[in-house]
């Protein structure tokens, strides 16, 4: 009799085990977003840890205006940019945590783009999607749910496939996000880093002051993000803002540079220089908040320029992380010769890290 109990317990426990398993699965596969900013957050994980020399956090700012292997050709210093399309100042503090549990920044770079969005876009679900559902599963992930997650929706978060589950209906979606995928990982780690980036340029040439504000709730993710890197002990960050078509209003730029600097803490609006940068309106943006391939480089380069004349930034690493950046290098500016271009042609693609550059 022992013996049949435990035959139906062994098979009652096979099943549930394949259960989860197939959970697991179809959770993965059926989960779909937004494949370029859940591959800067797969591309986080994949780098080696304790390489990364300056972090950089941020919504798509960051990820269209910032090479991190063309910073590297020229500084020798390596970084990542954590940084999703659209994602608010209200998970930054978890994106520091996350970048922290894994690597040892000198400095910590932060966007300041997050905290300027209106209440409700800094509330939206696609947002911060974007970040929790790519994450990994571990303490941080349920600490950001219960922190920013209304707890009659916090079972749609930890079994996502709940939120995913109709997404069969879209084989089309699924399919290139699979696709997306495969290309990602075919080398050890992203080529390119973060990167998202339209080859024309702008035909929305505006004029006079971005009407952004910092909103009540704004400013307490900023202020909440500034508390939380100093609790962590950080004594180097720098928060910015980076080139747009339209530059920050000043009221709006005062009360960032002064919540920051009053915490013992830097900022910087290149807005305001981005002519002594070398940036054209006309030819170095591919959209109203975004540049093109030549504003990148441009940018990338003051960025760098930047860092290490303010900053003290050991560059030494181990012969196999240098031996990797030396790869991205060379994929990256063959990437960045080719955007170019194409930005000429006005072909107006929109290319990531992971695209088919079709040579």
């Amino acid at each position: 009799m022992k013996t049949v109990y435990l035959k139906r317990a062994f098979k009652l426990a096979a099943v549930g085990i394949a259960m989860v398993v197939l959970y697991f699965f179809f959770a993965d596969l059926l989960k779909f977003n937004n494949s370029n900013s859940e591959m800067h957050v797969r591309n986080f994980y994949r780098e080696p840890e304790n390489s990364i020399d300056v972090g950089l956090i941020g919504a798509s700012e960051m990820y269209a205006d910032y090479s991190a292997p063309l910073a590297y050709q020229k500084y020798g210093f390596t970084s990542y940019n954590l940084c999703l399309a659209g994602t608010t100042g209200g998970v930054y503090r978890s994106m520091i945590s996350e970048m922290l549990s894994r690597q040892a920044p000198q400095l910590l770079v932060i966007e300041v783009n997050g905290f300027l969005y209106r209440e409700d876009e800094l509330q939206d679900e696609a947002k911060l999607r974007q970040w929790i559902d790519n994450m990994e599963k571990n303490v941080r992930w349920a600490d950001v749910i219960e922190n920013r997650v209304e707890p009659g929706d916090r079972i749609n978060y930890y079994f996502d496939l709940l939120k995913y589950h109709s997404n069969w209906e879209n084989p089309k979606d699924l399919l290139t996000r699979q696709c997306d995928i495969d290309r990602n990982y075919s080398s050890e780690v992203s080529l390119c880093k973060s990167m998202g980036i339209r080859t024309q340029t702008n035909n929305e040439v505006t004029t006079g002051e971005n009407k952004n504000k910092l909103t009540s709730l704004g400013e307490s993710y900023l202020r909440e993000t500034i508390d939380y890197c100093r609790e962590q002990g950080l004594t180097n960050v720098l928060f910015f803002r980076a080139p747009h078509n339209k530059k920050l209003n000043k009221k709006t730029n005062q009360q960032l540079e002064d919540i920051i600097t009053k915490s013992g803490y830097d900022y910087v609006n290149f807005e305001y220089i981005s002519e002594d940068i070398g940036i054209d309106i006309k030819q170095d943006y591919f959209n109203k908040e975004h540049l093109n391939a030549f504003g990148c480089e441009k940018f990338t380069d003051y960025l760098g320029g930047y860092i290490t004349e303010n900053y003290d930034i050991d560059t030494s690493h181990t012969e196999k992380v240098d031996s990797l950046w030396a790869e991205c290098v060379d994929y990256t500016v063959r990437v960045f010769d080719t955007l170019k271009e194409r930005t000429l042609k006005e072909e107006g693609r929109y290319y990531r890290e992971f695209s088919d550059m079709k040579w």
